[in-house]
């Protein structure tokens, strides 16, 4: 994985009509405003892979195929609304298998008695609700937090080589 994340990154280096329409000064400010300015890709992988570790009953490999461009979400204040989000609701009843959803939209962040309500609304544009103790969450990653992230990997690289 790390290999075609290399690739890509290096793909879109030498494309110069990618880098003519990138925004450095708008990206580097989010990097400022951002809680995974000093993350690594790797570190976003290994997350996610121990998350997915722990749960029974899912194959982790395709599911961590699945969640290429995610990370996982393990504090409220780490969601964005307006993002795509995927989760697997954690069962304990063992004639219930704990899958990785399809995703929706993030529209809302409700905290109540009863726990935090995510208010989602999916691809047929139907609303629903998610507690989010219940869940594991993974959130879609943004061009710029990619950006990001293979920045700080190349950058640790290049510090290792030296």
């Amino acid at each position: 994985m790390a290999d075609e994340v290399d690739q890509i990154y290096r793909d879109a280096i030498a494309d110069p009509s990618l880098l003519s329409n990138l925004d450095i000064d708008s990206i580097l400010e989010k990097m400022e405003d951002n809680d995974i300015s000093e993350k690594k890709m790797s570190e976003i992988s290994r997350e996610i892979f121990n998350q997915l570790y722990e749960i029974q009953g899912i194959d982790v490999s395709i599911v961590c195929s699945k969640l290429i461009g995610y990370r996982w979400i393990e504090n409220i204040c780490d969601l964005r609304l307006g993002r795509i989000i995927r989760w697997i609701t954690q069962t304990k009843d063992s004639n219930k298998r704990n899958a990785l959803t399809n995703g929706a939209i993030l529209t809302s962040i409700t905290i109540e008695d009863s726990g935090v309500k995510l208010l989602c609304q999916n691809n047929m544009r139907r609303f629903f609700t998610l507690y989010f103790d219940k869940c594991i969450i993974f959130q879609k990653l943004t061009l710029e937090e990619q950006i990001i992230l293979m920045a700080n990997d190349s950058l640790e690289k290049y510090i290792n080589n030296i």
